[in-house]
């Protein structure tokens, strides 16, 4: 595991319904510095983002309820300049494959599931602290 510098008081929301998932991000954020919290769907996110302010949103694009792509189009509504990582575990072709239509929608980056740990932060870094558009995952 490598060691970060501190980065202060940033605060990234987690947006994932496998709970096994969602803790193996919040633990890998959490050991690399960041302020997390977690919600297991869209609408949990969207009332947390009306609450407080994140520095990133991390949206897993497949869940029941609201899914991450009606989320991201609730919150850019909502905050337009939110930061925001798409992940999700369709592969290319699959008729799931929400990755393409959520960068379209304004997530900076996208990530496709399974993930190196090392690329994952370094994503996240990207997002947060310069232009990312350039990122691709």
């Amino acid at each position: 595991m490598k060691s970060h510098p501190p980065v202060g008081n940033q605060r990234i929301l987690v947006v994932e319904d496998d709970k096994h998932m969602r803790e193996v991000l919040e633990i890998a954020l959490g050991n690399s510095g960041y302020q997390v919290v977690t919600a297991a769907d869209g609408a949990a996110a969207l009332d947390l983002v009306r609450l407080m302010h994140f520095d990133l949103v991390l949206m897993d694009l497949i869940m029941p309820g609201m899914a991450g792509i009606e989320a991201i189009m609730a919150l850019l509504a909502h905050e337009p300049g939110i930061k925001i990582i798409a992940i999700s575990g369709a592969q290319p072709g699959d008729k799931r494959d929400f990755l393409p239509l959520a960068k379209s929608l304004g997530a900076l980056a996208v990530l496709r599931k399974p993930f190196d740990r090392d690329h994952f932060i370094a994503t996240v870094r990207g997002v947060i602290t310069q232009d990312a558009r350039r990122l691709v995952g």
